[in-house]
């Protein structure tokens, strides 16, 4: 009497299970890395001065105007916090632009000196960066740097006394 009974249970659960498998949820969005800083630099050779925005996940932002000592420039440095949601947004925009599947190096051969951009991104086991020295700079490229110019220019920073 109980082995038929246990048959019967055990095709129920096996085609209660079949169905499960069948019926897939949609996916869920990918899981966004762990980013705890966002760097965004810019130079060259010639220029007096150079910049580096440093976003960090807690909202501490950091923006130093970088000095050389052969036109006479020191480092400024100036500080502020992102808005709310702010760095989550940018975190979401690296990821949906594409920023950890581009190239470290972006860059024209024909162009030896001049301007370039570093964008890093790091965490507890992430490190990427994408280096470039090329004014065709792929258009995600371009939408992640517009997206932190645009930030920078919203931020009230204040500079910090040394």
């Amino acid at each position: 009497m109980r082995r038929p009974l246990l048959l019967i249970w055990a095709l129920a659960l096996c085609y209660s299970c079949s169905l499960l498998a069948c019926a897939q949820a949609p996916s869920a969005p990918a899981a966004l890395p762990q980013i705890q800083t966002i760097t965004l630099e810019r130079d060259c050779f010639g220029c007096s001065t150079g910049s580096r925005l440093q976003l960090q996940s807690d909202g501490l932002v950091s923006f130093t105007l970088t000095g050389k000592a052969r036109h006479g420039t020191v480092d400024q440095i100036s500080q502020g916090r992102l808005a709310a949601g702010d760095f989550e947004r940018l975190c979401r925009l690296l990821q949906a632009q594409g920023f950890f599947e581009l190239p470290e190096r972006i860059e024209d051969a024909d162009t030896q000196d001049g301007a370039w951009t570093l964008i890093s991104v790091s965490g507890p086991s992430l490190d990427k960066q994408v280096w470039r020295r090329s004014e065709k700079a792929p258009a995600a490229l371009q939408k992640i740097e517009a997206a932190l110019d645009n930030l920078k220019a919203e931020l009230q920073l204040q500079p910090i006394s040394r």
